[in-house]
């Protein structure tokens, strides 16, 4: 299952985001994002998390978790 998540850089490698966004997205991150102030999102398999979470340049990894209202004359539930 496809994860929607937002990865934050390491300060020390902040000069290298984009080198670093070109290897996660080899090792199946589909890039939509890179933030040069040290943040890129994506797409990835869920089974690709841990070895993404692993690599030194990565700070944190959470999932992006989107929440949807419903249109304001849809009944209320």
């Amino acid at each position: 299952m496809k994860k929607h998540i937002i990865i934050t850089i390491s300060e020390d490698h902040l000069d290298q985001i984009n080198t670093i966004a070109n290897l996660l997205d080899k090792e199946g991150l589909e890039v939509k994002h890179v933030f040069e102030f040290g943040v890129i999102t994506g797409v990835v398999e869920e089974h690709h998390i841990e070895s993404i979470k692993a690599h030194p340049e990565v700070f944190s990894l959470s999932e992006d978790l989107t929440q949807s209202i419903p249109p304001p004359d849809k009944d209320i539930q």
